[in-house]
């Protein structure tokens, strides 16, 4: 609750009194995510299912600095298989439905190039807390982790501009957040899609 709230306090400052004469931005986009790593050895399927939401405000003519509210979640059936507990005294056999929710709540820096023309492309990179809730589901049983993970990203991408107050925004993403406690990392490829204004 205290990154939430965090979150949030960051956001209003960001999008609040414009002291510094420059300007502030947000970025709505619809996401597409690939699991990598340890994600793709419990899901392996793509995920369409994925949102972002950023502001940022520039700091100087190119550099900006945003904060980000993230959603994807991935989902895969397996078909059925036996297995064995850790120690080898029991089994079991079915088919497992498996599930990963991931609210990534960071903050990061953005270069952008050409700011003044209708093509700006740009990198960046940032970090934060990353809820990830796994859930794995056989039968009338279930297994689920619920853990905070601190992550970080790089990206690229560029937006183009329609006029001065909206556009589109495209770019890839490279998502990696830490093992924590029992969870292992959580490390995905985002392609994201949507609108600047």
């Amino acid at each position: 609750m205290k990154k939430i709230k965090l979150f949030i306090a960051i956001s209003v400052l960001l999008i609040s009194s414009n002291s510094f004469g420059q300007f502030f931005y947000s970025d709505l986009t619809y996401n597409m995510s690939v699991p990598v790593g340890n994600t793709a050895d419990f899901i392996s399927k793509t995920s369409f299912r994925g949102l972002t939401f950023s502001v940022g405000r520039f700091i100087t003519d190119e550099l900006a600095v945003d904060v980000r509210f993230t959603w994807t979640t991935f989902y895969e059936e397996v078909d059925p298989q036996t297995y064995t507990t850790d120690n080898g005294n029991g089994a079991v056999t079915g088919k497992q439905f498996r599930y990963i929710n991931a609210y990534p709540l960071t903050t990061g820096l953005k270069y952008v190039l050409n700011t003044s023309s209708e093509f700006s492309p740009y990198f960046g990179a940032g970090l934060g807390a990353y809820s990830i809730n796994e859930r794995t589901d056989m039968g009338i049983y279930y297994d689920e982790i619920n853990i905070w993970h601190f992550g970080f990203y790089p990206e690229i991408g560029f937006n183009y501009n329609f006029s001065y107050d909206f556009g589109v925004n495209l770019y890839a993403r490279y998502e990696y957040a830490l093992a924590a406690k029992e969870a292992g990392a959580f490390s995905t490829l985002v392609f994201g899609v949507g609108f600047h204004f």
